[in-house]
């Protein structure tokens, strides 16, 4: 739920109960969190700030979510390009899911590059710096001078020339699993087999919508905030232990009804 925690919904403690400690020193999880609280922070009664520029590689399911979500919370102090290899946004999806997607992402401040891939992803390098380092990206890493990152893309369909594009924060979707195994297999940990249970499509629209597809009512497509709290129920059944269930569930309903008061 990279979404909910990225608009304030949910808490870390919620989703991340058990990995918090296992993720502290990696950041895979939470990463674009802490970046763009970073951002946020030097804009910050500063207006003539220049704006906040994300880059978001990748439009399936959760790509186009993290592009709508970041769009949403950063309104008009930023913009979000999203790259895609392809020539439309989340293309295995059922198509009331994708159309979902696509009124929601044509509402915000979106800017879409169809048909490129990311070559490279480099750090933009001052001109006091020595031209003979490589500045790499370091995602535990924050420095104090913020520096821009450079993404060259390449086409990957015909017609289109290669692209450098300037960003503030790249954001990539992760193979939590296979990270997982590949530090098992390194510090001779057991691997965790991957068993896919597919119960529907149940994406994240923003702090108030969603659009959920169920597999065993074929053709339904739920929408608006009824899909957004169904989302909800579904992630708070399936967390971990009971306790945890019961604390996630007191404290989303005690933050709906709190909104539902504020509106």
């Amino acid at each position: 739920m990279l979404c909910e925690l990225l608009s304030g919904e949910v808490d870390v403690w919620e989703i991340a109960p058990s990995l918090s400690g296992l993720l502290k020193n990696t950041c895979v999880q939470f990463r674009v969190e802490s970046k763009l609280q970073m951002l946020e922070n030097r804009r910050f009664g500063n207006k003539d700030a220049p704006t906040i520029q994300v880059a978001v590689v990748g439009l399936g399911y959760n790509g186009t979510a993290l592009a709508v979500t970041i769009a949403e919370r950063l309104k008009n102090t930023g913009t979000v390009k999203a790259i895609n290899a392809q020539a439309t946004i989340c293309p295995a999806a059922p198509r009331g899911i994708r159309d979902a997607y696509w009124r929601v992402i044509k509402s915000r401040n979106v800017d879409l590059l169809f048909g490129y891939s990311v070559s490279s992803i480099r750090e933009s390098r001052r001109p006091d710096q020595d031209p003979n380092i490589t500045a790499t990206t370091n995602s535990q890493t924050v420095n104090d001078e913020h520096q821009k990152l450079i993404l060259e893309l390449n086409p990957v369909q015909s017609g289109l020339k290669g692209e450098t594009l300037e960003a503030d924060l790249a954001a990539f979707k992760q193979a939590h699993l296979v990270a997982w195994n590949i530090w098992a297999a390194i510090n001779g940990r057991p691997l965790s087999p991957f068993r896919f249970q597919k119960f529907g499509e149940f994406m994240s629209l923003g702090r108030t919508e969603a659009a959920i597809s169920v597999d065993f009512v074929e053709g339904l497509t739920l929408e608006g905030p009824a899909a957004h709290a169904a989302r909800k129920l579904a992630y708070c059944v399936r967390m971990p232990t009971q306790e945890h269930r019961a604390k996630v569930g007191m404290s989303w309903f005690a933050k709906a009804l709190m909104d539902s008061l504020a509106s």
